[in-house]
């Protein structure tokens, strides 16, 4: 069964896009992609070096939300 999602929307990279425990696909500033529900005070993947310009975070630049299953 395939997941049915909303559209692409583009996010500057700031606080968590969207409410805790929402399921959605992101897309880090690093390329590295997340599919998963959004936890508390999730803002980010951590980055590969603490030298990264964005402080040790990689920000999310892009997401989805998954849209609810019919019944």
């Amino acid at each position: 069964m395939s997941e049915e999602w909303g559209p692409w929307i583009e996010h500057d990279g700031g606080p968590r896009p969207v409410k805790p425990g929402t399921f959605c696909h992101l897309i880090y500033q690093d390329g590295e992609e997340f599919i998963g529900p959004i936890g508390l005070g999730y803002y980010g993947t951590e980055a590969g070096s603490p030298d990264e310009p964005w402080g040790g975070w990689c920000p999310i630049v892009r997401y989805r939300v998954r849209r609810p299953r019919a019944l």
